[in-house]
């Protein structure tokens, strides 16, 4: 589990570019303080959305150059020790416009510090662990580890699957999205969250997709060519897995609230959950029955 600021930093771009995944409060906030950065911000924004569409070359994780800048972020110290990492590949993206992004990046960042970092810095470090306390109650390995069998994923041959925090300084709405093993989480930092329904609905959310992506009886059997469709499965199973297994299991009850905030994922995560939970609290693997009655469902 990580605080990283250099990580953090990309994740506030995504924000400063309208990023649909992204959080908009960092935005909001930053533009508050400098009010003259619209230029600069739509500069930024056009290469970073350029990164998206650029390739990177023998890199161990992925052949996107945005996912490769997420990837090694997390483990760099600074932006000079990222800009190296990622300058070692041979990238799609012609030098001078990586150059130019990371001289971009350097301008934000003492921006970055004084309008969020260094104010929520303590606060964030302070939420991460509380959360770490929770997985330690709830032995929350085990739970990634029936996930995993659920799926037919050998738990023990996955690649680590890392976690890193994020400070949203105001709002209601927590963002989280996933890059390979990487998932990346905007934590409410001013707020009395809830932070069982954090771990569960949102990070066992994220850690389900992962799973899933890597299971091979998925790709067999929910290969769906409608894309609507494909999407009503993806995201109900991982809120049935996460809002509505994981926080039962966490919290020692079931949520009555709203699981997510799409009507159709929330409707049709609470029609599998009971059939779900069968599963999971008996470590059966999904199977063709269960398949079956998922597709009937759409």
């Amino acid at each position: 589990m990580h605080v990283n600021q250099t990580h953090s930093l990309i994740a506030f771009v995504e924000s400063l570019s309208d990023v649909k995944y992204a959080s908009k409060i960092p935005k909001e906030i930053y533009l508050a303080d400098y009010k003259n950065d619209e230029e600069f911000i739509n500069k930024l924004k056009a290469i970073h959305k350029k990164l998206n569409k650029k390739a990177i070359y023998k890199h161990k994780k992925t052949k996107s150059l945005l996912e490769a800048i997420y990837i090694e972020s997390l483990k760099s110290k600074n932006l000079n020790q990222l800009k190296t990492k990622i300058f070692a590949y041979k990238t799609s993206m012609k030098k001078n416009e990586l150059e130019k992004y990371f001289h971009y990046l350097n301008q934000l960042l003492p921006k970055y510090e004084k309008s969020i970092w260094v104010k929520e810095y303590d606060k964030l470090i302070s939420k991460k662990n509380e959360i770490m306390k929770l997985m330690d109650k709830h032995n929350y390995d085990r739970l990634i580890q029936k996930v995993a069998h659920f799926y037919h994923v050998d738990s023990e041959k996955m690649d680590k699957i890392d976690i890193a925090f994020y400070p949203i300084p105001s709002g209601d709405n927590v963002n989280a999205y996933r890059i390979k093993n990487l998932e990346t989480v905007g934590v409410l930092v001013n707020k009395n969250q809830n932070l069982q329904w954090l771990l569960s609905a949102t990070i066992l959310h994220e850690i389900s997709h992962t799973i899933y992506s890597k299971s091979q009886i998925v790709k067999q059997n929910f290969n769906i060519k409608n894309r609507h469709k494909r999407s009503n499965i993806v995201e109900s199973m991982a809120t049935s897995i996460g809002a509505g297994w994981g926080y039962e299991q966490i919290s020692g009850k079931l949520a009555t609230i709203k699981w997510y905030n799409n009507k159709t994922y929330d409707k049709l995560a609470k029609i599998i959950y009971p059939t779900l939970k069968i599963y999971l609290d008996n470590d059966k693997k999904l199977d063709k029955n269960l398949i079956k009655y998922v597709k009937e469902l759409l």
